[in-house]
């Protein structure tokens, strides 16, 4: 039974690690499509790089709790990145313009890049509070 327990454990943290590596990378290759490739993400390449042997390190070397505790922070803090570097927010915020019709300002739409002017251009209801235009024309 210990041996079943622990191929089950292995084979978890394999498809645990295929996953996340998997993750690490398509996010890079998602935001150098949407946003360029530009200094943010030469960040977010760089990041990336590192979390893959960084995970398969945690999941398969015996380390110290805090190695773990650190791995897991670092985690926590690369999810974080797309909202801290302005031009990747920007790529991940352009599918909310088109799924929900509600366009944050410096986007673009229809070849122009949203602003209050260019939705009041256009009678379409700008958001103050959260600088977006509606646009669902009513």
């Amino acid at each position: 039974m210990n041996t079943f327990l622990n191929g089950l454990k292995i084979t978890i943290k394999i498809i645990l690690g295929l996953l996340l590596s998997i993750f690490f990378i398509g996010s890079t290759f998602i935001d150098a499509m949407v946003a360029g490739f530009n200094n943010e993400t030469l960040i977010l390449i760089i990041f990336s790089l590192a979390m893959v042997p960084l995970t398969w390190a945690v999941f398969f070397v015996k380390t110290k709790w805090y190695i773990k505790l650190l791995y897991v922070l670092i985690f926590f803090g690369y999810l974080q990145l797309p909202f801290i570097l302005p031009k990747s927010r920007v790529a991940w915020d352009k599918d909310e313009c088109y799924d929900d019709g509600y366009c944050k300002e410096g986007l673009k739409w229809a070849g122009e890049i949203v602003t209050k002017e260019y939705c009041l251009k256009h009678k379409l209801t700008w958001d103050e509070r959260n600088r977006s235009c509606d646009m669902n024309k009513k």
